[in-house]
């Protein structure tokens, strides 16, 4: 060894980094495999989570949005869009273990179905898309006509100022309904009630003028009216008794006496 020692010798050449590389060595005599440089449209194998919610066609599964797959991904030839690529994912769906597939769609920053399922209605998604349409039909009709492109702006901007108004109303609206609280409605109901106080307060005073002067010099005549409703009273006693008596000729009512004085009434 170059240490004086076999031992040290060995453990030095095993711990070595560098090998050493002879004068006649040559590169090109050595065979061995080298591996192909993977091809840029082959397919990947990629896990990812599924951005849109699907129905598969074969079993009518539905596989919602976030669901993990081992996809495979690759590069649909022929197809881009101001020079971005578009891919295509294949995976299967978890149920029935059909293949479907999808791909992206760069112009409107979403996914397109591709084969093996539908994609669930989603109404903002369709709105857009009417919208899209609607102004590309109508640039493509001012393309060519001054008259109609000053007509469209002119509906435009009618529009825009019915919005604005229709704005500020429900902004004057929405103003209002928080005004309109428990408070609010207190305060309403305490000032109806002292609007009505200054009637309420003429009867009262006329009620009792007439009370006063009637209690200045009547005090008298409260005591006289008592006394005539007492004797008014006697009277319909008396007389229903009476007619009781009448009655009872026939032995069907009769008077009971109670005291001495209906004994000595009735002798």
């Amino acid at each position: 060894g170059r240490g004086g020692e076999p031992g040290a010798g060995a453990m030095g050449d095993r711990k070595v980094i560098n090998k050493y590389i002879p004068p006649d060595f040559d590169p090109s005599q050595i065979t061995r495999p080298r591996k192909d440089k993977r091809k840029r449209d082959e397919a990947i194998k990629s896990r990812m989570m599924l951005p849109i919610t699907v129905c598969c066609k074969t079993c009518g599964g539905y596989i919602y949005k976030g669901t993990k797959f081992n996809a495979r991904k690759e590069t649909v030839k022929g197809e881009d869009y101001l020079g971005i690529r578009i891919f295509r994912f294949y995976f299967r769906c978890p149920a029935c273990a059909a293949e479907l597939t999808i791909k992206t769609d760069p112009k409107n920053s979403d996914y397109t179905v591709e084969h093996g399922a539908t994609r669930n209605f989603e109404p903002r998604k369709h709105v857009e898309r009417e919208e899209e349409a609607a102004r590309a039909e109508r640039e493509q009709e001012e393309e060519g006509d001054k008259m109609r492109a000053l007509e469209n702006k002119t509906k435009q901007s009618k529009r825009e100022m019915e919005l604005l108004e229709a704005l500020d109303e429900m902004t004057h609206l929405r103003r209002r309904q928080e005004m309109a609280g428990p408070e609010a409605a207190l305060r309403a109901l305490h000032a109806a009630e002292y609007a009505k106080e200054p009637e309420g307060d003429t009867e009262l005073e006329a009620v009792g003028g007439v009370g006063g002067s009637e209690g200045a010099g009547g005090s008298g005549g409260g005591a006289d009216a008592g006394a005539q409703a007492a004797a008014s009273l006697a009277a319909e006693a008396d007389a229903q008794l009476t007619a009781l008596e009448a009655g009872g000729a026939g032995g069907f009512v009769r008077r009971v006496a109670d005291g001495p004085e209906d004994d000595a009434r009735g002798g």
